[in-house]
């Protein structure tokens, strides 16, 4: 029995006039003191956080962040009942996430809070379970923890080898998890309309644009082959694999903008050119940017089919970069004055 999105969508639409608009988040962007985030919240829909500003440490408002965010998607969820499984391919990649971010701090050796910095709650993983699993001790209890909750990501960590350290080396992390991930949501758009198998589409493709960009930064130090998988419908192993053997990372942005030419992708690789930082803070600005070409995308295909949907991937979209720009916005106001002496 095919999922009917009308409810659903209508539902999602009218949830978006509680979303900060593009130039609302611009200007956060850019923000730099208190005073001026307090001006720019107090008249919008996230006024609730400004009666603390200024009273609250930063963690504070970004645990009010994260519950805000949960909240929103567990009522998607529970107004898809009894069919919620069908918005499985929506969560699960912001669930590999968030799985990653674990692993790399279990791995670099970060207090737990801090493994679940950037994380963005889902009803698959939701608060209560991040806070859990960013207690973990190791990659292989996190992985033997997500298999007895029956969760799709779990065979990602559990396939995993320990290493000579006795520690899984994070390259394999990163592909285990591209593989289940991959599999597990273009599995679950299977049960959806023709926008959930796009947007399940360009899940891979976004996965593999910017592991390539990655492997291209740090050639040599593992076999590129690893990291590519199937289920997209941009980026061919071939293509990836080229881009990955490209001297440098400029190189590598030419090579995949030429391979991407005429999709979201080339927009996104063409804005995030300009990152200059380390591999890692390429791949944020990369997955931003994609994350920026998407949310263009849907608000286009919402129009064309507003009971689809793509109106309730639209309403995701803008919730997690929304969560994202406030966040940073919080942790850079909340650090001491340039100026102070």
């Amino acid at each position: 029995m095919s999922f009917d999105w009308g409810p659903l969508a209508v539902r999602a639409r009218g949830l978006m006039t509680h979303l900060l608009d593009r130039a609302t988040l611009e200007r956060l962007s850019r923000v730099e003191n208190r005073t001026r985030l307090r001006e720019i919240l107090e008249d919008g829909p996230r006024h609730d956080l400004v009666s603390t500003l200024g009273t609250q440490p930063v963690r504070f408002h970004e645990r009010a962040l994260i519950r805000s965010v949960a909240a929103r998607f567990a009522l998607l969820y529970r107004w898809a009942y009894p069919r919620a499984d069908v918005l499985d391919a929506v969560f699960l990649p912001f669930d590999a996430r968030t799985l990653r971010g674990i692993a790399r701090g279990i791995s670099g050796g970060m207090p737990p809070e801090d493994r679940i910095r950037d994380a963005v709650p889902t009803p698959t993983l939701d608060v209560g379970s991040l806070r859990f699993l960013s207690e973990s001790t190791s990659v292989q209890a996190l992985g033997a923890t997500l298999t007895a909750w029956g969760h799709p990501l779990a065979e990602g960590l559990t396939e995993i080898e320990a290493g000579v350290s006795g520690r899984p080396d994070l390259f394999a992390v990163e592909a285990g998890l591209g593989r289940a991930s991959s599999r597990a949501v273009v599995e679950a758009a299977r049960r959806g309309d023709d926008p959930l198998r796009r947007w399940a589409n360009e899940e891979v493709d976004a996965w593999n644009v910017v592991a390539a960009l990655v492997l291209a930064s740090v050639r040599g130090e593992m076999d590129p082959r690893g990291l590519y998988v199937e289920g997209g419908t941009v980026l061919g192993p071939e293509d990836f694999l080229a881009a990955t053997e490209s001297e440098g990372r400029l190189e590598a942005y030419r090579v995949l903008e030429g391979v991407t030419r005429g999709t979201l992708f080339a927009t996104a690789l063409e804005q995030a050119r300009s990152e200059r930082g380390t591999p890692g803070a390429a791949a944020t600005a990369l997955e931003k940017a994609i994350l920026d070409a998407r949310i263009d995308r849907l608000a286009g295909e919402t129009r064309r089919h507003p009971l689809s949907s793509a109106p309730v991937l639209l309403y995701v979209s803008r919730n997690v970069r929304e969560v994202r720009v406030l966040r940073r916005a919080l942790w850079r106001t909340g650090l001491p004055s340039r100026r102070a002496s």
